[in-house]
């Protein structure tokens, strides 16, 4: 059995040769944790209270969470896909259209779509609390 390397949890895999959950499965993942994946990844004492500085951390620790899951996903042959989204993605129409079609194409061509908020960009959307133990 290996230890997840983000959760620090036992990574208990199904049989990889079957496909296990992936079969005939539309599967998509809302991810969370950029801003700790940096804290842990560089041993970080604290998190800052600024919500830029925090958004500075979301920017490291988001390819590094990707990488991850693309590499677990890789191990069953499946693509993930990285979508970051803010609020205006979700309340403007036209956005929102594009990312139901767009999100259709990945399910159409079996491609898990891993979503989290875009930390980076929309700040006033990051929750301190969360981050500071």
């Amino acid at each position: 059995m290996e230890t997840d390397t983000v959760s620090g949890r036992p990574d208990e895999r199904p049989d990889r040769g079957s496909g296990g959950i992936f079969d005939e499965r539309e599967i998509m993942v809302v991810s969370s944790g950029a801003i700790a994946t940096t804290v842990w990844k560089f041993g970080l004492k604290s998190v800052p209270k600024d919500a830029n500085e925090q958004a500075q951390l979301a920017g490291e620790g988001q390819p590094v969470l990707m990488r991850e899951y693309q590499q677990r996903f890789e191990a069953y042959g499946k693509r993930s896909a990285q979508c970051l989204l803010c609020r205006d993605d979700i309340d403007m129409r036209k956005r929102r259209r594009n990312l139901r079609t767009n999100q259709d194409g990945y399910f159409r061509d079996g491609i898990i779509a891993v979503y989290n908020e875009n930390d980076f960009l929309s700040t006033d959307e990051i929750i301190m609390p969360l981050c500071n133990p």
